[in-house]
């Protein structure tokens, strides 16, 4: 990598109000999906979890001369695990670099601004694989007809999806998760135009959100619309979506709380994200750190279901 010119660090009076970056800030949603554990204290722990027997009906009348009592076995499952892991990620700034930038240019805060961004794509790439992985979410389907396909019925789909969870755990999804180029596919869609009175030109985003959360009873949409950069160092940038043509419906509470089904919860230590800066070994520059620990745990897979490969 050259380094930089000096032109290239200096900005222009006029300019000094502006400067370009692509970002992937508005689409990040990894922090909205799952409930946070609260108050955690430990990087590791037990947490008990209920079997079903007590979804079970059971002939419980009794007769007038009887004095037998109706009994059960009512035991805890084996238990889950929660290990919380951590991650860090750093940036050498030269001196000559940060001498060379002039304000409102800071090569200390722009380096950790890029730090931030790595760190977020890092998060929602991993929960994205996790949520696209038929060997994990195995509860799953792809749209028998794609949703961009003029014949397409989604709403059906969605709906066969919801019913599975409700089947398997009493409860249907309160939330979805559903990619951007899937719900762009689906602004064309006549099933879901339908539904809409007087609508006969494509539909907005948030109509469609409207309408899916209406007709399937969902509490929460969340659209996963940030985007990656594929490409190895030095090559050329190939930009792609990190969440792609996956729709993920699931239980989750609005907040961790005692027997209460969910697909998953996040586990992280309060406020644990470090900040720091050291000099380099040999004293040309600065090199600037971020720290951050936490762990994304599936706890009841039955509790989703992922439709998949729903676009041609």
């Amino acid at each position: 990598m050259p380094f930089p010119q000096l032109q290239l660090g200096r900005v222009d009076e006029q300019l000094s109000n502006l400067s370009l970056m692509p970002v992937s800030a508005e689409g990040f949603i990894h922090d909205k999906i799952l409930p946070t554990i609260p108050n955690l204290a430990q990087e590791s722990g037990i947490i008990p979890k209920y079997g079903k027997a007590h979804l079970k009906a059971y002939s419980c009348k009794r007769d007038l001369w009887d004095e037998n009592q109706h009994r059960i076995k009512w035991e805890l499952d084996s238990p889950e695990r929660y290990d919380i892991e951590y991650y860090d990620i750093e940036d050498y700034i030269p001196d000559r670099l940060a001498a060379q930038f002039q304000a409102p240019i800071d090569a200390h805060r722009d380096s950790m601004g890029a730090l931030e961004s790595i760190k977020n794509e890092t998060i929602e790439q991993s929960l994205a694989d996790l949520m696209s992985d038929t060997s994990i979410l195995t509860n799953n389907a792809t749209p028998a007809t794609k949703w961009n396909a003029a014949s397409s019925t989604p709403l059906k789909d969605m709906e066969v999806a919801m019913e599975a969870v409700r089947t398997k755990i009493g409860r249907r999804p309160n939330r979805a998760v559903i990619a951007a180029n899937a719900l762009s596919a689906l602004t064309y869609n006549d099933e879901i135009k339908g539904l809409v009175s007087g609508l006969r030109t494509v539909m907005t985003h948030q109509q469609v959100i409207d309408v899916l959360k209406t007709q399937l009873g969902l509490t929460e949409i969340l659209v996963g619309s940030a985007v990656k950069n594929t490409a190895k160092d030095g090559q050329t940038d190939v930009i792609a979506d990190i969440w792609d043509e996956v729709c993920v419906f699931y239980y989750a509470p609005e907040s961790a709380s005692l027997k209460t089904p969910s697909f998953g919860f996040r586990f992280q230590l309060p406020n644990f994200s470090r900040v720091s800066r050291r000099r380099s070994t040999n004293d040309t520059g600065d090199m600037q750190r971020l720290e951050w620990a936490y762990q994304d745990k599936v706890m009841n897979v039955d509790a989703s279901y992922l439709l998949y490969n729903t676009l041609t």
